[in-house]
């Protein structure tokens, strides 16, 4: 359940809050006035027997732009500011109530407790939403800003199932949260709550049509001891789900999202100019938020996500692919931010036919994240009956569907053959208007690379091991045939040989010095054979 709500966008939350509110499977309360919150702050409670989802409606008489800050200033509590003033933080207010709930589950229960997670919903805008992403999450707090239609949710009633417990569980709050004493008739009351009304409804509920549900049935929590993870975490047993169910299908790798993609896109060497492009796309979605809060009927500018990415092996195009599947997830521009890897062998098949149902079936699996197709120029191949050639007009056919908005396509590749893809289809330079070109490491960020990874590995060079590394890449750069040319390919199976021939001289020394077990040394330095550049023939 918890998945359920974290991958809902802007634009879905309130809709799928009516919903949720239909569902005879979960448990849901309503209640106001619930310490540490003002009196006409309403709160919705949604549970199954392992999960719990705390909803903070944020309603502020007045809607405008917000600046969003969840640091203590003179050790008070963190607060969001306006043109007009300021407030205590609702994410901040929500986590300490999360906090005390959970304190008090877990005296009563351990570790079978149920998991939770908070949701904020509000019609304020934060301006700063993006810089807070990651924040929240590390608090287990989604939010939801610029919902117009918030009132609605002030009208819904609970369901039958829960409104009776409900009522009782809130009641408790109220006298016994304040100090977290633990009274016993609350313990009773957490007991009765979740033993009792939660094994009533998953009995009822094995026996239903799973297929008669609203929403689709989200997987069971991990409820083993305590877990701090993010919300891209939550969504790991769904791309678990489809790797295992991928080979009944297509052959595709499916990349999870990442915990902080804004750490991993410093982390990355080099490319300057495509961190700046992501960013842009970034604040252009935001500038359209804005233009809808002022004028709902503003002309907003138009925003493609597909995009090509150019260059050889080894210079990163399936980590930004992932950096950007995260980021964009993070904005609310994807609801999941995953990355579906493919290739030729992914659509054509051994049937004649074959091709428009691996198209669709690929389009399923990376709805709502990313399909990055490397090496798509194979596609095209040179026969007039190369049933490649349908795959590209498929996917344009399918990109003009409104409904399949919520994706990014990546057509990877080498430079020179993926110039010529776009030539041959025109219509593609206007599908996929990003173009990111990813050019070779120089030799300092190729030792960059390198002491990154090393790092990994708590090694460290003595000073001539290091110089004879930096000799040995700086020969093999010059060297380097252009069109084999590994980049940080090169370095990582370098390194290995490093790691080998290191291991094979502690071993046969006997060495057990921690210090020299983690030092490399210049006999440790042993090249790896580079491509060079293949003779041409002619006059």
């Amino acid at each position: 359940m918890i998945l359920d709500f974290i991958r809902q966008t802007n634009s879905s939350i309130i809709d799928f809050l009516v919903r949720m509110h239909k569902r005879t499977r979960t448990f849901s309360a309503h209640a106001t006035g619930i310490d540490p919150f003002d009196p006409g702050t309403h709160l919705y409670f949604f549970a199954t027997k392992r999960e719990m989802v705390v909803v903070l409606i944020d309603r502020a008489e007045k809607a405008c732009d917000e600046l969003a800050d969840e640091e203590p200033f003179c050790e008070e509590e963190p607060r969001y500011f306006t043109s007009e003033g300021s407030r205590i933080s609702p994410v901040y207010l929500l986590k300490e109530f999360m906090d005390r709930l959970n304190r008090s589950l877990n005296f009563r229960f351990g570790k079978d407790r149920p998991k939770l997670h908070g949701i904020i919903v509000s019609n304020m805008h934060f301006i700063n939403r993006a810089d807070m992403i990651v924040t929240w999450g590390d608090m287990r707090v989604s939010v939801f800003d610029s919902q117009a239609g918030i009132d609605r949710l002030l009208r819904l009633q609970v369901n039958d199932n829960g409104q009776l417990a409900g009522a009782a569980y809130v009641e408790s709050y109220r006298d016994h949260f304040v100090d977290d004493a633990i009274d016993p008739e609350f313990e009773q009351m957490l007991e009765d709550f979740i033993n009792r009304e939660y094994d009533e409804m998953t009995a009822s509920a094995d026996g239903e049509d799973e297929a008669a549900e609203d929403e689709q049935p989200c997987p069971s929590a991990d409820d083993e001891g305590d877990d701090d993870s993010s919300d891209v975490d939550e969504l790991q047993s769904v791309f678990d789900d489809m790797q295992v169910n991928q080979n009944n299908t297509v052959r595709v790798e499916i990349l999870k999202p990442m915990s902080h993609p804004e750490r991993e896109m410093e982390r990355l060497v080099g490319c300057q100019n495509i961190k700046r492009h992501i960013q842009e796309l970034i604040m252009l979605n935001e500038y359209n938020k804005r233009l809808r809060l002022i004028n709902p009927k503003a002309r907003l500018h138009e925003l493609s996500l597909h995009s090509v990415f150019l260059g050889q092996p080894g210079t990163g195009k399936t980590t930004v692919c992932k950096v950007m599947g995260s980021l964009l997830y993070q904005a609310g521009m994807l609801s999941k931010g995953h990355v579906v890897v493919a290739n030729r062998g992914t659509f054509v098949g051994s049937c004649w036919g074959d091709e428009e149902r691996a198209v669709r079936l690929v389009l399923e699996k990376a709805q709502g994240g990313v399909l990055m197709i490397d090496e798509a120029y194979l596609l095209n191949g040179d026969s007039r009956n190369d049933p490649g050639r349908m795959v590209l007009p498929m996917l344009m056919d399918i990109l003009a569907n409104e409904q399949k908005r919520d994706l990014a396509i990546v057509l990877c590749g080498y430079k020179q053959p993926m110039l010529r893809l776009l030539e041959l289809n025109p219509g593609l330079q206007s599908r996929f208007p990003n173009r990111f070109e990813f050019e070779d490491f120089t030799v300092d960020e190729l030792l960059d690379i390198s002491q990154r990874r090393v790092g990994e590995y708590d090694y460290t060079f003595t000073p001539q091991a290091w110089e004879s590394y930096r000799s040995l890449i700086a020969n093999a750069y010059q060297t380097r045939d252009p069109e084999t040319w590994g980049n940080a390919r090169f370095v990582a199976n370098q390194l290995e040989r490093i790691y080998l021939s290191h291991a094979q001289r502690c071993i046969n020394a006997d060495i057990s010095d921690r210090e020299q077990l983690f030092t490399i040394t210049p006999a440790d330095i042993q090249p790896i054979e580079v491509a060079r550049p293949r003779a041409r023939i002619g006059f």
